[in-house]
C-alpha cells in the first residue's frame, strides 16, 4: 500500500460564494460561505462559536439548518450539519442543481 490519503468525504464539495446568517451567542451575524457540501459548510467570520457548539444557520437560497462547530480557521469556522438525513439529501440535490 502507498502513502495515499483516503478521501473520507460522503458529499461533494462546492466552492460557492453564498451569504448565511448564523446565530452566535444569541446574536445573528451575516457571514460568507466559501465551501459547502451536503454535510457541512465553511464560513468566513471574525466571530467563532465554541467547538462542539450547536448553532442555527439560514443559508441564502437553501434554507434553515442546524449544525455543530467542528473546527476553527484563521478567518472563520467549519460547521457540520446535524439536520435530518432527508434535509441533507435535499441540500445535496439543490447544490447539484444550482
Amino acid at each position: 500500500m502507498g502513502t495515499e490519503k483516503t478521501d473520507r468525504r460522503r458529499h461533494t464539495r462546492y466552492r460557492k460564494s453564498i451569504q448565511a446568517l448564523v446565530k452566535i451567542n444569541d446574536a445573528w451575524e451575516k457571514t460568507d460561505c466559501f465551501d459547502i457540501s451536503g454535510g457541512g459548510i465553511c464560513l468566513l467570520s471574525p466571530t467563532r462559536p465554541e467547538i462542539n457548539e450547536t448553532i442555527e444557520l439560514h443559508i441564502e437560497g437553501y434554507g434553515r439548518f442546524e449544525g455543530e462547530t467542528i473546527r476553527h480557521l484563521t478567518n472563520g469556522f467549519v460547521v457540520q450539519f446535524i439536520s435530518s438525513e432527508h434535509i441533507l439529501k435535499q441540500l445535496a440535490a439543490d447544490l447539484d442543481e444550482k
